[in-house]
Order: C-alpha cells, then sequence, then structure tokens
C-alpha cells in the first residue's frame, strides 16, 4: 500500500472512530459533536477519493450539525425552516456534480439524517441510521471504492445497533438536551 492510499484509509478509521463513539452518546448534543469531527475526516477521504458529491454531503452536515447545536441559544436557529433550506442547498450543491446513479445515495442519506437529527430523539436517530443511512452509505462507499467508508458503515451499524438495543433494554428515558 502506498504512502497516499494509507493516508486516505487512515483519515476513514479517523472518522469512523468517531462515529462509533458518538452513537454511545446518551446526549443529542455530544452525537452531534462526534458527527461533526467524523464528518471532517470523512469529507476530507472523499475529496481525495474524488467524490465531491460525498464531500459536498458531509461539509453540508457539518452546517447542519452547528445550526442544531445553536438552535437553542439562537432562536431563529431553531425555525423549522432550515431543514428545507439545508436540503435545498443540498440539492443545488450536489446536482452539478452528480456523474453516476450512485451519487444521489449520499444525497438521499443526508436527507434522512437531516429530518431525523432536527428531532430531539437519540433513540429515533439511531433507528434512522440503522435501517436507512447506514446501509444506503454502505452501498454508496462501496461503489465509490471508499473501503474505509465500507468497515464504517458496517462497524457503525454494529455500534448503532448495540446501542438501539441497549437503551431500549434498559427501558431508561435518555437524556434529552437542548439539542
Amino acid at each position: 500500500m502506498t504512502e497516499s492510499v494509507f493516508f486516505v484509509q487512515a483519515l476513514g478509521f479517523l472518522g469512523l472512530a468517531s462515529m462509533v463513539i458518538s452513537f454511545q452518546m446518551k446526549t443529542a448534543t455530544r452525537v452531534l459533536i462526534m458527527d461533526i469531527l467524523a464528518n471532517v475526516f470523512f469529507g476530507i477521504q472523499y475529496l481525495f477519493l474524488g467524490s465531491v458529491s460525498g464531500m459536498i454531503v458531509l461539509t453540508i452536515s457539518m452546517v447542519r450539525n452547528i445550526l442544531l447545536l445553536l438552535r437553542d441559544r439562537w432562536p431563529k436557529l431553531a425555525w423549522k425552516g432550515w431543514v428545507v433550506v439545508l436540503i435545498a442547498a443540498e440539492i443545488a450543491l450536489c446536482a452539478p456534480n452528480i456523474i453516476n446513479w450512485y451519487d444521489i445515495l449520499p444525497i438521499i442519506g443526508f436527507i434522512i439524517v437531516t429530518v431525523s437529527f432536527w428531532g430531539k430523539d437519540p433513540q429515533k436517530l439511531r433507528f434512522a441510521n440503522l435501517i436507512l443511512v447506514c446501509p444506503i452509505f454502505l452501498l454508496f462507499n462501496l461503489l465509490v471504492g471508499s473501503w474505509g467508508g465500507v468497515i464504517n458503515e458496517i462497524i457503525t451499524w454494529v455500534s448503532v445497533f448495540t446501542a438501539f438495543l441497549r437503551y431500549r433494554k434498559q427501558g431508561k428515558k435518555e437524556i434529552s438536551d437542548s439539542v
């Protein structure tokens, strides 16, 4: 493996570590912060792999997460219309970069996550990732050749599944903080 390939895959593994940690967090704030960190690593990785649409999706995801983190401090950021604005921006910025049919997969994943993140229920967010988002990004990563992304989605799916079962089995109400 050449140094450049190793570097690109290392970015994916740093993103992987951030994502696995995020789904073990009990509060939506901590999930979002770790998700931002993972998006930085994976966004750079996608850029190096030539997936512009994947990088755009993750960049707008970071903006979305920052809005979510700050929405209780600044009421204008709590506006539900931001969901539509973010999704429209995603489509507008990604559309010129759609080269293959599978370039729409991260856009679909972003839409699902954006809608589920805007709620304040970590369990619903985990469920959306478990059933829809992880499989969508797994397929995308397979098709663009991101082996770090493939491993990330498999491990993230297992992590989300574990957390989903753990919190559900405990019957405890999770902390739903200000995000």
